[in-house]
């Protein structure tokens, strides 16, 4: 929609997202999955990252509570990053013998920040997560929506043929 200047992404119910659904796989569901369970789940969150990634206008993630697995990388694909004090942060599918399907940590983060999260399955606060370089900006719980809302404001009163350039 070329009336849509910037888009922004949240969560309800107090969270970003907790990542793809694990329902199957915690309940040992998978034990024997078809052989082509895994290539759907690599593609279909690939193909959410790639769309954040490849749209033509700015795209803001705007985190509160739990931002995990596919959600962080979809939170790293996005052009610009924010997020209240409540905001965890990581990717834990290595406590499930997984890895992420949309490896962007590196570039984001940097490798020794990346390794830490992706090896450890810690996951860090919003504080810690600015520091690795993944946000732009850690608010208060009351003040994300205004913060976001201000980027976005500010971003709408440029021309989309600059975007398409930069981006």
């Amino acid at each position: 929609d070329n009336g849509v200047r910037v888009v922004a992404i949240r969560g309800e119910g107090g969270n970003f997202s907790a990542g793809y659904d694990l329902t199957a796989a915690l309940s040992g569901a998978l034990a024997e999955p078809s052989p082509n369970a895994f290539r759907d789940y690599v593609e279909v969150g690939n193909a959410a990252c790639w769309t954040v990634w490849n749209l033509k206008k700015p795209v803001i993630s705007a985190i509160q509570g739990y931002c995990l697995g596919g959600a962080f990388e979809l939170a790293m694909a996005c052009d610009f990053a924010y997020a209240d004090t409540s905001a965890q942060l990581g990717e834990p599918e290595i406590l499930l013998s997984d890895a992420p399907p949309f490896l962007i940590s590196p570039w984001v983060l940097g490798m020794r920040q990346a390794k830490h999260i992706l090896l450890s399955g810690e996951l860090v606060s919003a504080e810690t997560a600015m520091r690795y370089g993944v946000l732009n900006q850690v608010c208060e719980p009351d003040e994300l929506e205004a913060v976001v809302t201000h980027m976005a404001k500010r971003l709408m009163g440029f021309a989309p043929e600059t975007w398409h350039q930069n981006k």
